[in-house]
C-alpha cells in the first residue's frame, strides 16, 4: 500500500491484557495483567505517522518502550515523555 502512501503497521501487548478474556483466571492471576492502556501511545503515534515513516513493522507494548531505534519517533510524536 506504500504507493498510495497508506502505512501498514502493527501494535500488540506482548503480555496477558485485562480485556475481560482472561476472566477465568484466579484473582491473583488477574492483579498479574497488564491494564488495555498499554497500548495507547503506541496506537496514537502509528496513527499519526506520516506515510511512509514506518511501514510493515510489528510493535509489541515492551519494544516501542524500550527500543532505541523508535526513541526519535516516541520524541517526535511524544516530546513530554
Amino acid at each position: 500500500l506504500g504507493p498510495y502512501d497508506v502505512n501498514v503497521n502493527s501494535a500488540y501487548p506482548a503480555a496477558m491484557v485485562n480485556s475481560g478474556f482472561f476472566d477465568y483466571l484466579a484473582q491473583e492471576e488477574k492483579e498479574k495483567l497488564k491494564p488495555p492502556s498499554v497500548l495507547n501511545e503506541l496506537v496514537y503515534v502509528l496513527s499519526s505517522l506520516e506515510p511512509g515513516e514506518l511501514t510493515g513493522t510489528s510493535i509489541g507494548a515492551n519494544t516501542w518502550r524500550e527500543d532505541p531505534a523508535l526513541s526519535g519517533i516516541r520524541e517526535k510524536y511524544l516530546p513530554s515523555h
